[in-house]
């Protein structure tokens, strides 16, 4: 069994969010091979206030292609550039 689940900003149509149901679940049967009803995915609508609008890390870069500015790629990829402590 395949659970996704998604948060969107509120204001897509039910043809919209269907079709997006649709492809997933066309996708994961081409791809994977997971039948259609082993997959369920909640979708979650937020008003566009409560949405994070700046991404950070390894998020921006998978949707921008790029580390944030000022941001060196392994920072924002998640390392630390502090020392590790030896206990």
């Amino acid at each position: 069994m395949v659970f996704i689940q998604l948060t969107l900003v509120r204001g897509r149509t039910e043809e919209k969010k269907q079709d997006l149901y649709r492809r997933i679940v066309k996708n994961l049967q081409a791809d994977a091979g997971i039948r259609p009803q082993d997959v369920a995915v909640t979708l979650t609508e937020r008003p566009r206030r409560l949405v994070v609008r700046r991404r950070r890390g390894p998020a921006r870069r998978a949707v921008t292609g790029r580390a944030d500015e000022g941001q060196s790629a392994a920072t924002a990829a998640g390392s630390s550039s502090k020392p590790k402590s030896s206990a």
